[in-house]
């Protein structure tokens, strides 16, 4: 655990090794806390959910302040909120709006981020519509995007032809900026649309006065993922999958030298900012436990926030991998 705010401070205090169990007293000692929900709510076995869902909604029930951030940017906010009451998550009388404010997904964050620059134009890379929605709810409505507002493949992007490409600028020249969201269905073609994009705007505007080259944004920052387990060769395996920063990744290593992209979920700065805002969450993160299970995502935000941070052992860091990890990392709790 550390107090400081800085990514690289974060990421350089107690050995991951000194993790102990916390212990329920000071588990219920904060004020705020912040869940992680993939592989700590949910895609986790169930009896791991269930006392994850239990612990929550105790939580509830002392006034504590609960918060749910999510990597994900497949849903909208409502739609994760439907998830975690179908999980049994009980938010009592709580308003919708009351209960939006407790949900945080990449998908949101996205979209609040492109409002607070006046984005109006994005390409937007995914797979399902829960980003566009989002967007549309904040009034960011003239998006030309990889599938329509009924989740199909968009017309320019069914064939697998690298000119479609080309055509799919030409019919929507003008962007201002490159969303990637997470895409089950990614091609050579949607990130070659991305990269072209980019490229050709430097070379059509780049010198002028005003030129600004177009931001490339990325939901989260994963480089996997968890979906649960399977059983293979008699052998109970993690199933892995590609995550959001990996794919943001494809399209910023085909520049040279590579671009760098914004990460709008955890652990970003920006996604801190958002927490600590008066103006929107204002949390006091002194006072704030990060529960997640991914060491390079969850633990890291926790602690470059300032927040005390507790690792589970049901989703992508297991405790093998916990002890192999080679850089120190603040992981004070282990549950």
């Amino acid at each position: 655990e550390t107090s400081k705010s800085g990514y690289a401070d974060a990421m350089a205090v107690s050995p991951i090794r000194d993790a102990k169990t916390m212990q329920y007293q000071e588990f219920v000692s904060y004020e705020t806390y912040v869940f992680d929900c993939d592989g700590v709510l949910w895609g986790i076995s169930d009896e791991d959910s269930k006392t994850s869902v239990g612990t929550v909604n105790h939580l509830l029930s002392l006034g504590k302040r609960v918060m749910f951030v999510t990597n994900n940017s497949n849903k909208t906010r409502a739609q994760f909120l439907q998830q975690l009451e179908g999980k049994g998550i009980s938010f009592g009388s709580r308003s919708h709006e009351e209960k939006l404010s407790m949900m945080i997904s990449a998908s949101y964050t996205t979209a609040a981020y492109l409002q607070n620059m006046k984005l109006k134009r994005p390409f937007i890379i995914t797979s399902d519509t829960g980003l566009l929605e989002e967007c549309r709810l904040l009034g960011i409505t003239d998006y030309f995007a990889t599938i329509d507002d009924n989740g199909k493949t968009a017309p320019h992007f069914e064939k697998l032809d690298m000119m479609a490409a080309v055509d799919a600028i030409k019919a929507r020249p003008h962007v201002d900026a490159i969303v990637v969201g997470w895409d089950m269905q990614l091609t050579a073609s949607k990130v070659a649309a991305a990269v072209n994009y980019i490229k050709w705007h430097e070379d059509l505007h780049s010198g002028k006065a005003g030129y600004q080259e177009l931001p490339l944004i990325a939901c989260s920052s994963d480089t996997g993922g968890v979906l649960g387990k399977t059983v293979h060769m008699g052998q109970e395996l993690k199933v892995r999958a590609i995550g959001n920063g990996a794919m943001a990744d494809i399209i910023g290593r085909s520049f040279d030298p590579p671009k760098v992209w914004k990460d709008m979920g955890k652990p970003s700065e920006a996604l801190i900012r958002l927490l600590r805002s008066p103006q929107t969450y204002n949390v006091d993160v002194s006072k704030t436990l990060m529960v997640g299970d991914t060491l390079q995502t969850d633990i890291v935000f926790g602690n470059a926030a300032g927040m005390k941070t507790l690792l589970v052992l049901t989703g992508v860091t297991s405790k093998e991998e916990l002890d192999e990890e080679p850089a120190p990392c603040a992981v004070r709790h282990l549950q």
